[in-house]
């Protein structure tokens, strides 16, 4: 297996340990399963967009495409919560 290669899996598996993490964090919160779904809804962004990165550079990720992939999780609730909250009150959800 070639470094690049390695490095991505790597950066992955960060990944993958990351959401779990997360997603168990956000189950606790007693609000009647927001937190939860709003966690779900940014991970399946995040894992879109990061197949999205890996597909297209699958053979030399760039260093920006792997810091996506290891931390992006962390990065895009700053942008989805605001932007799904406001969605969902908009359609009367919450």
């Amino acid at each position: 297996m070639n470094h690049d290669l390695e490095v991505a899996v790597s950066a992955v598996r960060r990944a993958l340990l990351l959401q779990l993490g997360l997603l168990v964090l956000s189950a606790l919160f007693l609000d009647f399963g927001e937190t939860l779904r709003i966690c779900c809804c940014w991970s399946l962004a995040f894992w879109v967009g990061a197949t999205m990165v890996l597909v297209r550079r699958h053979s030399n990720p760039t260093r920006i495409d792997l810091v996506y992939v290891r931390w992006g999780l962390l990065i895009l609730p700053f942008v989805a919560i605001p932007a799904l909250v406001t969605v969902w009150l908009l359609n009367g959800t919450i």
